[in-house]
């Protein structure tokens, strides 16, 4: 079977952004050789911002989280720690 030739991504996707669209042309590449690794994908400068807003609500709920641990621990409520860090935890 002949390959065929594609159709551009800037054609398919003129409003994406250039960002995804280089990181998309990477991780769609038909050769396994040719495509990033998990880590490398992510390292791409179109991640960093998604990257950074993540890392960003992990550390307020971890300060949060040590906050609330704190003040349990300093007014001797140690009973409640269990049920509050089930329901930090989705559970």
């Amino acid at each position: 079977m002949k390959p065929k030739p594609g159709i551009p991504f800037e054609e398919a996707f003129p409003k994406a952004d250039p960002g995804a669209l280089a990181i998309l042309k990477r991780l769609l590449a038909f050769d396994p050789a040719n495509r990033p690794s998990a880590e490398e994908a992510l390292a791409h400068p179109y991640f960093r911002g998604v990257f950074m807003c993540m890392c960003a609500r992990v550390c307020a709920r971890a300060r949060e989280r040590a906050l609330v641990f704190e003040l349990a621990r300093r007014c001797n409520l140690q009973q409640y720690m269990l049920p509050y860090t089930i329901f930090l935890m989705g559970g």
